[in-house]
């Protein structure tokens, strides 16, 4: 009996309540090219709306391509594990349900994947709002060709959900899966694999197109003033998992991204939280933990931040200054 051969990409679509997006999300994988060279695995985390419904037709219609599955509600993070389980793939990518590939750069990215052997691959992607789009580079000093992951200048780099395609096997023989019931698993998928990462190739594509400016979005400033305590809890596990480590060209990339999200992490109270007082008290715990546990990143922060040196001095009480003054300059960060 002949053994099906593997697919080269497995795609995980966590839904949830996106019946108005979900086709257009779908859609963009119908590729003729390389329909049989992939797998979509649409994972439904219970929703209640048609996001269902609209699924399961893509999946009989295309039943080689589009796989349906449905579970019961624990969040981003279970659905990705989900996919990540059910897939039978070399590479493994998320793209969310109310995003979208652009076709002709995510058949080439097949087509390349096809050819290589790599732990970790890395294209742009583009942010779409309304009809803006802004493209957000890489900035690799190569494309196309896998170099060692150690040979990297890391510095300066965060590599996002959107522009990240892992090795199957690597993900699951490191027992890699993300947070469920939490939100900010994201932070978690841009980090945990990368200490198994030994090799890299990045693309001069751009196939995904990340939706932004949807109120409902984990990235709306309500959202993240509602979560920020959520949001709290993830940057600091990822701060905990850093600091544990040995140096290494991963280690370095890492501190990165925790620094960045520590970045945001100051963003939600110095421009989402409304409520001024408590603002304040977040942003002075936020100080306190790094001035003890890394105090290099507390001062990296400051020249990143604007005015935060002066908001530190001021004990956060010209907060709402701050904020009326990047409002009327429109530097907000959203």
């Amino acid at each position: 009996m002949k053994t099906p051969v593997k697919k080269v990409l497995t795609v995980a679509v966590p839904m949830y309540q996106v019946q108005q997006y979900i086709k257009k999300c779908l859609e963009s994988f119908l590729i003729k090219e390389i329909e049989q060279k992939i797998e979509i695995l649409a994972v439904d985390d219970g929703s209640f709306d048609r996001t269902a419904a609209i699924a399961k037709q893509y999946a009989s219609k295309y039943p080689h391509l589009i796989r349906y599955i449905r579970k019961e509600n624990g969040g981003h993070g279970s659905a990705v594990n989900t996919a990540l389980r059910c897939a039978d793939s070399r590479y493994f990518m998320v793209v969310d349900a109310d995003d979208w590939v652009r076709q002709e750069d995510f058949r080439e990215l097949v087509m390349q994947l096809e050819k290589l052997d790599v732990d970790l691959a890395v294209s742009h992607y583009v942010r779409v709002k309304g009809a803006q789009e802004t493209m957000v580079d890489t900035k690799a000093p190569l494309y196309g060709t896998v170099v060692p992951f150690a040979n990297l200048r890391t510095a300066g780099c965060c590599f996002a959900l959107p522009s990240i395609c892992y090795r199957t096997k690597m993900l699951k023989d490191g027992d890699i899966f993300l947070p469920e019931h939490s939100y900010y698993d994201d932070l978690v998928y841009m980090t945990k694999p990368m200490w198994e990462v030994q090799t890299v190739v990045f693309f001069d594509l751009a196939p995904y197109r990340y939706r932004v400016g949807i109120a409902t979005q984990s990235t709306s400033k309500k959202h993240m003033a509602d979560n920020a305590m959520q949001h709290r809890k993830m940057v600091c596990r990822l701060f905990s998992d850093y600091n544990s480590k040995k140096e290494s060209a991963q280690k370095q990339y890492i501190r990165t991204v925790v620094c960045k999200a520590f970045e945001d992490h100051y963003f939600i109270f110095l421009q989402c939280e409304p409520d001024f007082r408590l603002a304040a008290v977040r942003l002075k715990q936020a100080d306190a933990f790094l001035q003890k546990k890394d105090a290099g990143m507390y001062e990296e922060l400051s020249r990143k931040i604007r005015y935060l040196k002066l908001l530190r001095k001021s004990g956060y009480l010209l907060l709402p200054i701050y904020r009326c003054c990047i409002m009327i300059k429109g530097e907000s960060r959203r």
